[in-house]
Formats: structure tokens, C-alpha cells, sequence
């Protein structure tokens, strides 16, 4: 027998032969077994939210989801345990790719008996990982139970404290410098006055128990803050954040395991933007997590079913009133009712759905964009928005190259914006895929310029073309001298770096004037045009077009 304790381990798998045959497989290798089937994205999700897996194991093509859906899932909550591929029904392609993504590795079912030596090999891998000197072991949920249970009765707060950016962090140190990241961000939970640390639950969530003297919620915010200042390992300095979810303890007759629920929830809630990163748990969040979750569950259908289209808004030279470009908008319409993008996108990226539909998404404008050009209409620049999430791609500029190709759009009628939020992680792989990118011809946007983590210092690094001024400077620039400050500003910057300037949210003719006498050189915005349907641009374009040969 391997191990005192029974392996546990979840089989994402349709056929019940199957999952019983991976299951005897593995008693077979000596192991004893606890393990569970499921064959939905709800399922997935349940189980993940209710058990710590040692061992997942997935097949493809399911009805309701495919194994780069599924990884995306168990990596929602678990970012260290082994997810293994077996599957009769995926091209090697397609296993490379959710390989990428994170998967430990692929089995083919024609091919079972690498089976049992993958998945020794990724319990010893992990076995050596939790080992290591100096970093925080992982404890089971009972144990943390077991602990919360013994602090009952005594007051405080149950804190969860989830380390931030942690997957993208050890990609760039390594498994040889988990132990000092982990180390160093646990000194630092320690060192916070009257915390105590109770464990860590999995790679990236601590759980503590605080006396919040001075009320839950300074409580969260000066943990939060904590992490304002850089950590120091033997090797580097590092920035880094976290997000706070918290339960009273004095909340009514809760047990440990509902008390670790509602922290959780409260995490969950904490990872909305307008939170700050903390979240207290109060009975208005169950129907928002409840709201979440449907929609989670809605998201693996409308992926599934391909329920998304694109709108256009055009964009316009200043100058010249000329049409000059279009952002493709993703729009999602789910039982007949249309979901808020601010709503849905959020989950895509925390899905990690994102990488799937943004590719759609940019097959499907640069598409657009080749047929006009192809019924003689006048060459616009599309603009389509690339999240963070998908700017982590290691094959992104290879995916981009191929999608112009299989289209036949040039280069130089695609702009990609990427949002401020990559300078997170400036690390040699992004300015690698931004270059990648540039050599490819295609513009590059800086999106949202001015309301995340604004550097001069990137801005040399990074080989963007174009500065898009935030909708929140332009709203009041006719009536705030500060606003019309902030722009003049920014476009003095891009011009001082040798960059063009687009602003987005221009609503009345004031604002328009105001950013042309500003030297601004292109819009968008509703007071030239809302966001149009594929056949309204072409129709716009039409229009343009006639209007030209008039002249």
C-alpha cells in the first residue's frame, strides 16, 4: 500500500465503465482508493468546494464541458493538484495545448499503461514540493476544522488570506524558490498583532483567527495593507497582494465547518474590484454567490453552445471625421436576457474561459474586417481587447499569427489592447510576447491608460503604439480643469515617448472639441456612434465609402 491514508481522487468522466476502470487501475497499482465520478461543470464545482482531491483525473469531450473547461475549474480552487488527461478522443494538439494551461499530463485510454507511472510520478513530485524547508505545509480541511473547533466561544474574526498572483509568481521562481515565497509571505501573515495562523488550506490560502479589536473590516484592510510593503527572501524582492474573507465567530450557534463556509463565501465577494480585496461575510452574500454560480454554470453552456456575438463601436480621426478603426465588444445574450459584460467577463477570466472565447472572439472581428475589405469597403483598423489572463498564453503571438492567416487580414488592420494590469507581471515573458506581437505588424494599445499601475518605466519597456485615455478623465473634461489636466498630461506623455492617443467615452460635442483643441487624434464614443451589430458597420461603412467618391 502507498500511503496510510485512502488516495483521493476525482474522475471527470461520462461512462461509468470508464471511471470504473480507471478506479480498479488504480487499486491495482496499490493503492486504496476514495473516489467520486462526475461528468458536469455544477458537479466539478460542487466537489471541488466540498473535498481536497489528491488526484484528478479527466477525460474530453463530455456533453456539458472538455478537459481545458474542467482544468479551469479544478484551478479555480486548487492550483497544486495533479489534473491528468485520459482520453480516447483528443488530438495531441488539443492535449498540448490544456498541457499548457496547467495539466500535469496526457494518457490515452488506447494506451492505459503509462497510466499508473504518471500518476506515481506526480504524487512524488508533490510529496517532494510539500517537503520542502521552510515553506508552510498544507493541512487538510479537517484539520483546519479540527482547529477552528478549539478556538469557538472565544471571539474574533476567522480570517481566509488568499495570496494573489501565486501561480504566476512561482512560474517565474520556480519550485526552488516556492519554499522562500511561501516562507516570506507566511512571516509576514505572523508578524501581523493579534493573528494567529492557523494553516494553510491549499498552495495559496492561509486561514487565521483575529481578534479584530478594532473591527472586522480595519481588520482586513490592514492585512491588506500589510502587503503593501515588499517581501525579502534570501534571493529577491518581491510585490505582492492578497485578498481578505472573513466570519465572525460570534455569529449565532455556527459550527467550524459553517463558519469556514461563510469565509469563503466573503472571499469570494472580496475578489470583485469595487471590494478593495476584503470582504466580511453578511446574508447578502449568499444570493450573490448564488447569482455567481448560476452564471458560472450559464458561461460553460454558452461556451459549449457558442452563445456569444460581437458589437463594433467605430472609432473616428478627429481631424478629419473619418472612420478610421472599430473595437470589437463581446456580448453575451443568456436565456433571452443580455448579461452585463461588467458582469461576465470578470467570470470568464476567473474561469480561465477567457482563453477560449477571446480566441473566438478575434477569429471572428478579424473575419468581419477581411469581408469588408473583400466587397471593395473602406480598410479600418480593428481594435480587439486582450485580458491578462489570455496575455499569459505561452503560444499567444503564434495564435494571433495564425488567426490573420487563416483569415487573410493584414497585420496592420488589427490592434490589440492590453490593460495596464499586465505591468503586474513584467516579467521577460510578457515584453517577449509583446515583441513577438510587434513584429507581427500589429498595433498595440495601452488600454484604460491611467487608472491601474501607470509606470513611465514600462512605457519605455513595453513596444505599445497607443495610449487609450480611460472614459473617467474624458466624462468631465468640459467641466473639471483637473480632468482636462490629467489628459493634456497624458497626451503629452505619448507624444514625448513617440505614441498615438485614442480617447474612449466621448459623449457630447464639448468633450470632442475639447480633446481635438488637446491634440487628441482619435475617439470613440457615443456621440459619434453607440456600439453597432456586424451589418449596421457595414452599412456604415457603405455610407463612408459612397460619401469618399462624392468628393
Amino acid at each position: 500500500m502507498h500511503a496510510s491514508a485512502a488516495l483521493r481522487v476525482l474522475i471527470v468522466e461520462d461512462s461509468s465503465d470508464d471511471a470504473l476502470l480507471l478506479a480498479e487501475r488504480l487499486k491495482n497499482g496499490g493503492y486504496e482508493l476514495a473516489w467520486q465520478c462526475v461528468d458536469s461543470p455544477s458537479e466539478l464545482q460542487q466537489q471541488m468546494r466540498n473535498r481536497d482531491w489528491d488526484l484528478i483525473l479527466c477525460d474530453n469531450d463530455l456533453p456539458e464541458l472538455d478537459a481545458r473547461q474542467a482544468l479551469g475549474i479544478v484551478r479555480q480552487h486548487r492550483s497544486d493538484v495533479p489534473f491528468i488527461i485520459v482520453s480516447g478522443g483528443i488530438s495531441e494538439e488539443d492535449a498540448s495545448e490544456v498541457m499548457s494551461l496547467g495539466a500535469s499530463d496526457y494518457v490515452s485510454k488506447h494506451n492505459l499503461s503509462r497510466l499508473m507511472p504518471a500518476i506515481r510520478r506526480e504524487l512524488r513530485s508533490r510529496a517532494r514540493i510539500d517537503g520542502t524547508g521552510g515553506k508552510p505545509g498544507l493541512l487538510r480541511r479537517q484539520d483546519i476544522l479540527d482547529r477552528l473547533d478549539a478556538e469557538l466561544g472565544k471571539g474574533g474574526v476567522l480570517v481566509l488570506v488568499e495570496f494573489c498572483h501565486y501561480r504566476e509568481l512561482l512560474k517565474e521562481l520556480g519550485v526552488a524558490g516556492e519554499a522562500r515565497l511561501l516562507g516570506a509571505f507566511s512571516e509576514r501573515l505572523c508578524e501581523l498583532p493579534c493573528a494567529q495562523v492557523l494553516g494553510r488550506i491549499s498552495d495559496d490560502l492561509f486561514v487565521l483567527m483575529v481578534q479584530a479589536d478594532g473591527g472586522a473590516e480595519g481588520c482586513g484592510h490592514a492585512i491588506v495593507e500589510s502587503f503593501r510593503q515588499p517581501l525579502r527572501t534570501t534571493e529577491e524582492e518581491l510585490y505582492v497582494s492578497c485578498r481578505v474573507g472573513g466570519s465572525m465567530l460570534s455569529a449565532g450557534d455556527l459550527d467550524a465547518e459553517a463558519l469556514l463556509a461563510q469565509a469563503e463565501t466573503a472571499l469570494q465577494h472580496a475578489r470583485n474590484p469595487e471590494t478593495g480585496g476584503v470582504g466580511f461575510y453578511s446574508l447578502g452574500m449568499e444570493r450573490r454567490g448564488r447569482r455567481k454560480l448560476e452564471l458560472e454554470n450559464a458561461l460553460y453552456q454558452a461556451v459549449h453552445n457558442d452563445e456569444f456575438s460581437l458589437a463594433y463601436q467605430p472609432q473616428y480621426d478627429l481631424a478629419t471625421g473619418r472612420m478610421v478603426g472599430a473595437e470589437a465588444l463581446l456580448r453575451w445574450k443568456s436565456a433571452n436576457n443580455w448579461i452585463s459584460p461588467a458582469e461576465f467577463i470578470p467570470l470568464l477570466e476567473e474561469t480561465g474561459l477567457i482563453i477560449p472565447v477571446g480566441e473566438r472572439i478575434l477569429r471572428r472581428a478579424c473575419q468581419a474586417n477581411r469581408s469588408w475589405q473583400l466587397q471593395g469597403l473602406p480598410e479600418i483598423r480593428m481594435a480587439v481587447n486582450l485580458s491578462a489572463i489570455q496575455f499569459r498564453q505561452p503560444d499567444l503571438a503564434a495564435m494571433v499569427s495564425r488567426i490573420l492567416d487563416e483569415t487573410g487580414l493584414s497585420a496592420r488592420h488589427l490592434a490589440l489592447e492590453i490593460t495596464e494590469n499586465i505591468a503586474l507581471h513584467n516579467g521577460p515573458e510578457i515584453v517577449s510576447t509583446l515583441n513577438e506581437l510587434k513584429q507581427l505588424g500589429i498595433e498595440l494599445a495601452l488600454d484604460d491608460f491611467g487608472t491601474g499601475y501607470s509606470s513611465l518605466a514600462y512605457l519605455k519597456h513595453f513596444p505599445v503604439d497607443k495610449l487609450k485615455i480611460d472614459q473617467s478623465f474624458v466624462r468631465d473634461i468640459a467641466s473639471s480643469g483637473s480632468n482636462e489636466a490629467l489628459v493634456r498630461a497624458i497626451i503629452a506623455i505619448a507624444e514625448s515617448f513617440g505614441l498615438g492617443v485614442i480617447a474612449e467615452g466621448v459623449e457630447t460635442e464639448d468633450q470632442a472639441e475639447l480633446l481635438k483643441e488637446c491634440g487628441c487624434a482619435e475617439v470613440q464614443g457615443y456621440y459619434f456612434s453607440r456600439p453597432v451589430t456586424e451589418e449596421a458597420l457595414r452599412a456604415m461603412l457603405v455610407q463612408a465609402g459612397n460619401q469618399h467618391q462624392n468628393r
